[in-house]
């Protein structure tokens, strides 16, 4: 909706399970999928409208945060997220299970 709308989630992230990131997945409805996610304090700990983030995003359909950025649930919410260009589907934990990769 062009930025205009917050989605405000109350959370208690200090039960993540070790090594558990927070994935957002979307649904992109533009050509340029943009998201921001704030801490409870409305700090912002990830900008996805630039132009790396964008194509990122257009790509995966989904973001992944350390749920350690948002320590804060005092006003009423932990996580808040803004964006234009896509529709939030889901909100979950992911961990990666998958073997390292020797470089």
């Amino acid at each position: 909706t062009n930025w205009s709308t917050n989605y405000e989630l109350n959370v208690d992230f200090s039960g993540v399970p070790s090594g558990a990131m927070i994935r957002i997945n979307f649904e992109a409805t533009g050509e340029a999928p943009k998201i921001k996610a704030f801490d409870g304090h409305w700090v912002n700990v990830y900008d996805g409208s630039t132009d790396d983030e964008v194509a990122k995003n257009k790509k995966n359909g989904y973001i992944d945060l350390d749920p350690s950025l948002f320590p804060y649930s005092d006003w009423g919410y932990t996580i808040i997220i803004q964006g234009d260009g896509m529709v939030v589907s889901a909100i979950g934990y992911a961990i990666d299970y998958s073997a390292p990769t020797a470089i």
